[in-house]
């Protein structure tokens, strides 16, 4: 038999689990989308403007994850889902 704090510990694991995988994927989109305009850039003999690109691709990606809970307590990362959410939220806060 499962205790609370298991049962609230592989919860635990498996949402950082998603966390992880949409940050992943948020990454590998952001770099292909840089590596395509940095390619125009050049394709375009743009060179200030490509060198500009490259230097601020260097600094770090900083990860943006649009989750939200609801009200069962499960999270949702789908953008319609989210604003789903936000209506049902504000139709109670103002009836």
């Amino acid at each position: 038999m499962r205790t609370w704090y298991q049962n609230l510990k592989s919860r635990v694991q498996e949402e950082e689990t998603k966390r992880k995988t949409v940050h992943k994927r948020k990454k590998k989109e952001w770099i292909n989308m840089e590596l395509e305009n940095m390619e125009l850039l050049r394709k375009q003999h743009e060179c200030r403007k490509f060198y500009k690109e490259i230097n601020i691709t260097r600094k770090q990606f900083k990860p943006r994850v649009n989750t939200r809970r609801k009200e069962d307590g499960s999270l949702i990362s789908n953008e319609q889902e989210i604003l789903d959410k936000w209506v049902r939220h504000f139709d109670q806060l103002l009836n």
